[in-house]
């Protein structure tokens, strides 16, 4: 895909100071002082005065404002130095401010609270993962950033539980009825509804979709199965990328997937729904994006209902934008849990014998947002971004 440019939309707001990160100074391609009309999801580069009277004041501080997802950064000083992932590195802490390069500070004024790892330029090396967990979502912030390699912010079932998943937005489930399947997530988009039992109880339905979503935040966990226990899984996590200019390149993964869901137990149980994607915003003067770059948040799979003699199998997670996990095979005749977004079918499936649970429904689509003029599309951004 070609190189797009943001219009330069947006309004300077005085800031009062929200981030620490090491190092920091840079020329910037954003327009000083946000000159331009207002519009929702701009980004405004606040380093001098604006058009609108308001100005950021003389003591070197440079603001950043992503208005569509209400996060506003301030650094004390502008932005220097190189870093770059060219090597193991353990998953960032977004509550920790961390050791080396990777370091994140974070404090908040009238905005999202945020980890924010900041550099002039800033590199992930093809073959390496930058990973995440934590309470806070994590930004990257850079003059120049090129993905090679892998950003990933999703949540594993039984291992990484990407960052800011599963805020209080997304309330609290009731489990269903009997031994019907959980639902799926719903974020971005609705999750699957579970399968029935073998008694015919309804599976649980999966929440309305969220609207108006204004606030950078990960995806919402599935529903645990009927009489299987605690629910273990989570929504993907949340990543904002802002640069001057971005570069997504041929091998270039995002990933802010949604976990799978538990298989039930042995027992006549339903299988828990999966988890939906979480979220990926891009603010960038000049974005380039590979068409064989994957920018995906999509939801994961459910896990499979239980007989009275066979445990289900866990559902797992997407691998590609085109992928809602897999397995979650029932046990017995219990029923099959649904496959995460971007798969057609994201309803669990109904237990078909005696004594068998339905299966825990899809997880849903997360949210990609992408701030430029021409938003870019194609199979490798699911779902598909908006503005």
């Amino acid at each position: 895909m070609g190189e797009t440019r943001v219009a330069r939309i947006g309004r300077v707001r005085h800031f009062a100071w929200l981030v620490v990160v090491a190092g920091c100074s840079f020329d910037h391609g954003w327009l000083p002082g946000g000159t331009g009309g207002s519009g929702d999801g701009g980004i405004v580069d606040g380093n001098g005065s604006g058009s609108d009277g308001e100005m950021i004041t003389a003591d070197a501080r440079t603001c950043w404002d992503v208005a569509g997802v209400n996060v506003n950064v301030c650094l004390p000083a502008p932005l220097t130095g190189t870093t770059t992932v060219g090597s193991a590195v353990g998953a960032i802490d977004t509550d920790s401010s961390g050791t080396g390069p990777l370091q994140c500070k974070s404090l908040v004024q009238g905005s999202t609270d945020v980890c924010v790892i900041a550099a002039q330029s800033l590199t992930i090396d093809s073959g390496r993962t930058l990973s995440a967990h934590g309470s806070r979502p994590l930004v990257l912030l850079a003059n120049q950033l090129v993905i090679d390699g892998t950003v990933d912010v999703s949540s594993e079932l039984g291992g990484q539980r990407g960052p800011a998943s599963d805020p209080q937005a997304c309330g609290i489930a009731t489990l269903p009825a009997g031994a019907g399947g959980g639902a799926g997530g719903s974020f971005g988009g609705k999750g699957g509804d579970g399968g029935d039992d073998d008694n015919d109880n309804n599976g649980a339905n999966a929440a309305n979709a969220t609207a108006n979503i204004t606030t950078l935040r990960g995806g919402c966990p599935g529903t645990g199965g009927g009489a299987n226990g605690p629910y273990g899984g989570h929504g993907g996590g949340a990543v904002l990328l802002i640069a001057d200019t971005l570069t997504i390149s041929s091998s270039g993964v995002v990933n802010a997937s949604g976990s799978g869901g538990n298989g039930a137990t042995q027992g006549r149980r339903g299988g828990d729904g999966g988890s939906s994607g979480g979220m990926i915003a891009i603010a960038a003067t000049s974005l380039t994006l590979d068409s064989n770059a994957e920018v995906f948040a999509n939801g994961g799979h459910g896990g499979g209902g239980s007989s009275n003699g066979t445990a289900g199998q866990d559902g797992t997670e997407p691998t590609s934008p085109t992928s809602g996990g897999g397995n979650g095979n029932a046990g017995g005749n219990g029923g099959d849990g649904g496959p995460g977004y971007s798969a057609p079918m994201r309803d669990g499936r109904n237990g078909t014998g005696g004594g068998d649970g339905g299966g825990g429904g899809g997880g849903g689509a997360g949210v990609i947002r992408i701030y430029t003029p021409n938003v870019p599309t194609g199979p490798n951004i699911s779902p598909p971004a908006s503005s």
